[in-house]
């Protein structure tokens, strides 16, 4: 059946048709390596590329702001245990030292994972009521 369809088709439907699978392999080959995974320190630094890694805020009393260069530092250790001084070209981002947990959207230059943002998760400013009578 199928065959006999393209046996009727011109020339030029047929074009169309190869054109327009040939643009949707590209364009799942272009976006789709082009999304972000998430990952741990160790692996993004051998992939080097831009990655989600989730972690928590530790020896905050290590962190500093430069504010010649507009930039925070700070550690973070990923789910393996592992941690990294980590670099945020912005001041320190709002409650941080409320989250209990990042996700840093970034990638390594040098030895620093570089953050270009940060995503926090901290607790939920509603607790739930207790609901026993008195």
């Amino acid at each position: 059946m199928l065959l006999t369809n393209f046996a009727g088709m011109r020339w030029w439907q047929i074009s169309l048709l190869i054109a327009a699978a040939f643009l949707f392999t590209l364009f799942l080959t272009l976006f789709g390596s082009a999304a972000s995974q998430y990952s741990d320190f160790k692996t993004a630094k051998q992939q080097n590329k831009e990655t989600h890694i989730i972690g928590k805020w530790v020896d905050k009393q290590k962190a500093f702001y430069d504010p010649e260069k507009d930039q925070f530092f700070f550690y973070v250790q990923d789910t393996t245990g592992y941690k990294q001084l980590v670099r945020y070209d912005d001041p320190k981002p709002p409650n941080l030292e409320l989250a209990t947990k990042v996700v840093l959207i970034g990638k390594y230059e040098g030895d620093t994972f570089v953050a270009s943002r940060i995503l926090q998760k901290c607790p939920s400013k509603y607790k739930e009521q207790s609901t026993q009578p008195q």
